[in-house]
């Protein structure tokens, strides 16, 4: 029982400093892994559906090739939000955390529009023949959400290791430091 000058935090067990060594370093690499999906979805410069304006050609795809986009945006939607916890958790006293957080949230917001657009061009999107015409205005659209996105996340991994390398640096042999720091090397 707690006496009334007690918090509310001394009520739950502190977090040792290796446990937050290793859920800091699962949101670095799954922050990694957010920044090369989305890379890898916004082919924008390599591709050959860009017209000698530098705007998308109107391009097809398969129903299956969108839905498979789309649930790959909903998994990086996912892992953001995952990201997103652990730094609450784990690192929400430290000076990056409200940077880290305003870039996942903004991020979020574009990749939620892009999958809303996906959801409704595929409602919408006759399916006879089981390809699905993406005009230009819709295409410049989509990746234009995902180059934000992007583009906002960009230092993502960066400021996460900043804060995973100051708390690596406090870690003392007596909270299991040197175990936890071999463990994830």
């Amino acid at each position: 029982m707690t006496t009334p000058n007690q918090t509310h935090q001394s009520k739950t067990p502190s977090i040792s400093n290796a446990e937050r060594l290793e859920e800091l370093w699962k949101a670095c690499l799954k922050s990694s892994g957010v920044k090369c999906t989305i890379s890898f979805l916004d082919f924008s410069e390599e591709t050959h559906e860009i017209n000698s304006d530098g705007d998308r050609t109107d391009a097809r795809i398969t129903r299956d090739q969108m839905r498979g986009i789309f649930l790959t945006i909903e998994s990086i939607i996912s892992e953001l939000k995952d990201i997103k916890s652990l730094v609450l958790e784990h690192a929400s006293n430290e000076d990056e955390s409200c940077e880290i957080i305003e870039m996942i949230d903004d991020a979020l917001k574009m990749l939620d529009l892009a999958s809303r657009m996906g959801r409704m061009h595929l409602s919408n999107a006759d399916d006879s023949d089981g390809e699905i015409w993406l005009c230009q205005i819709w295409v410049n659209g989509f990746f234009y959400t995902l180059k934000h996105a992007g583009a906002r996340l960009f230092g993502l991994y960066e400021e996460i290791n900043t804060i995973y390398l100051r708390i690596e640096q406090t870690v003392t042999p007596d909270d299991g430091g040197d175990l936890a720091i071999e463990a994830l090397h």
